[in-house]
């Protein structure tokens, strides 16, 4: 199957947009944890064999920083960013 897609500026990154018929032909859901394999050709997307993608949270990082001390390295999330 070939379908076309659009790379999209999304806060300061950039993200691919799975349609409702590519998410539900590849059982993507949000949350699902994938692996990204960069080649020369390419990125290929698959689910990922480790479930598991980092031993800690966002959440348990942040709660460390002061924000005086740390301002710098503290960025408010847009829209619905702020994923745990």
């Amino acid at each position: 199957m070939h379908i076309n897609a659009k790379i999209l500026k999304w806060g300061n990154s950039l993200g691919i947009r799975l349609s409702g018929a590519l998410k539900e032909l590849t059982d993507f859901k949000e949350g699902t944890a994938i692996d990204v394999e960069i080649k020369d050709d390419g990125l290929y997307i698959t689910k990922a064999k480790n479930k598991k993608i980092l031993p800690f949270s966002e959440s348990s990082l942040l709660k460390e920083l002061d924000p005086k001390a740390h301002n710098a390295l503290l960025a408010a999330p847009k829209g619905n960013e702020w994923h745990d």
